[in-house]
This record gives structure tokens, sequence and C-alpha cells, in this order.
């Protein structure tokens, strides 16, 4: 009969779906067990965050810093969430208490620093930003994301001179090349400092760059 050739047939594989949600599940259910299971706590932070549930993810690092007080990954996780949700303000927060814990967190310091330097009108601070940026690039002085981060800083400011060689830098520090995160800013750059060729240049290598992005942001 059919329906004895449809009972003897497996199951069908569960859908990535239903894979994360079983997988949160036995999480949460780890974490009732035992509150203080710390690798349970990270694995579902990251699940939540990896899977699109930034409330939740926010959430549940927030329980890990509760757990783990001094461990500075929790506040980077946590910050990086809410900069992405726009709630910038706690996001400035979490890396100054990052750096509260240790003042020598070159990755506090410039995701800091860029923070106060291209975030909205009620946070931005290029005073508070520059020197920040500074650390950061003193901290690791061959980190292409702190140089970018201090070159913006300098084009914000209006020394167009300096940004221009600490983008430079940032380009040349950078394994992969140049990224239309340093180009369009040199571009800028140049074209303040009146070096027009020299700001198409790098315009024109911006935007062949960003062609060529999958999976830049919308933001």
């Amino acid at each position: 009969p059919i329906a004895r050739l449809l009972a003897d047939l497996p199951a069908p594989a569960p859908t990535p779906g239903e894979r994360l949600r079983r997988e949160l599940q036995a999480l949460s259910d780890a974490i009732k067990a035992n509150p203080n299971d710390i690798a349970a706590h990270e694995r579902r932070a990251q699940l939540l965050d990896s899977s699109g549930q930034p409330d939740e993810a926010i959430a549940a690092f927030s329980q890990l810093i509760e757990l783990q007080p001094g461990q500075l990954e929790h506040y980077y996780r946590r910050a990086a969430l809410l900069t992405r949700t726009k709630n910038h303000a706690a996001a400035i927060s979490d890396y100054e208490a990052a750096l509260k814990i240790d003042a020598n967190s070159a990755i506090a310091a410039n995701n800091l620093a860029w923070l106060y330097a291209t975030g909205p009108s009620d946070v931005r601070s290029l005073d508070k930003s520059l020197p920040l940026a500074k650390k950061a690039v003193e901290l690791q002085p061959n980190d292409p994301y702190s140089l970018n981060t201090l070159g913006v800083v300098y084009y914000r400011l209006g020394d167009f001179a300096k940004a221009a060689a600490t983008l430079e830098a940032a380009a040349k520090a950078n394994r992969d090349g140049a990224t239309g995160f340093d180009l369009f800013f040199l571009a800028m750059s140049h074209q303040r400092l009146g070096e027009v060729a020299k700001a198409h240049e790098h315009f024109d290598k911006a935007l062949d760059w960003w062609r060529h992005q999958k999976d830049l942001p919308a933001d």
C-alpha cells in the first residue's frame, strides 16, 4: 500500500531555518540548566548575530558581559551590533567601557574614533576623534583600518595634506590593496588640494573597486 511505502521513506532533512531553531533551542536549554555556561552563551550570541537577529544578539551579549565583565570581545561585538541598529550613543558607551578595561585597546580606540568622526550629528566630535585615532595608529602603526580612520579624521578637520598622506599609507598597508574607503577620501583630499589629475585617478579606482564588491553593507 502507498501509505506503507510512504511510512518507510526517510524523514526529510531539516531546513537551515529548522536547524538554526533547533540549535538555538538546545543552547537555551543548556543555559537554563547551567546559567554560567559561557560556551553556550557565546555560541547562542554568535548565532543570533549571524542569523540577522540583532536585538536578540544584543541581549545575548549583554548577558555575557554580566558574566564576564572584563572580556573585551563581548563589548566589541555588542558595540558593533548597536552601531548597526543605529544606537550610536550606547555603542560609544561600550567602546569607552572597553578602554577603561584596557587603555591600550587599539580596536576600541579606532572604532570609537570612527564613530566620533562619522556618526550622526548628535554624537559626532572631531575633537574627541582625533586623539583616539592617533592612539590607535600608535598602537598599530601598520593597521590599514586605523590609518584609514585617522585619514578620514584629518579630512574632516580640513587638513587635506595629512589626510592624503595617511590614506596613502592605509592603502599601502592593506595586503589586498587600496579599498574604496581609502580611495574616495583620497580623491576628495587631492581635489581639495587642487590636484585634479590625482583626484580623478583615485576616484576612477574607487568606482572600479566599488563595482566589484558584492558584500558591502547597505549603509
